[in-house]
């Protein structure tokens, strides 16, 4: 099982539900994927920032990721983030 790291924006300008998506990633990855509140100074197989808008501004100076850091901004981008789930979890 891939073990991810979720890291939330402090959500100042939510234009989506944040905790929702997360959620959704739960249900379909169940089994799959370790999802946790990311622990900084831990290494993850990948991390997901989940920002509630496009300034994407939570810190992301101490994440560590044996893979790229996917963000979704926006609900618009849900679905990007799940593809490139898909293709790391191909590899």
């Amino acid at each position: 099982m891939k073990e991810v790291g979720i890291k939330y924006c402090g959500g100042c300008n939510e234009g989506y539900s944040r905790v929702s998506f997360v959620n959704e990633l739960k249900i379909k990855y169940k089994g799959i994927l370790d999802i946790e509140n990311v622990i900084e100074e831990k290494t993850y197989d990948f991390i997901i920032c989940v920002s509630g808008c496009t300034s994407n501004c939570s810190d992301k100076t101490n994440l560590k990721s044996k893979n790229e850091l996917l963000v979704c901004k926006s609900r618009f981008e849900r679905e990007d983030v799940h593809r490139k789930i898909d293709e790391i979890l191909e590899k």
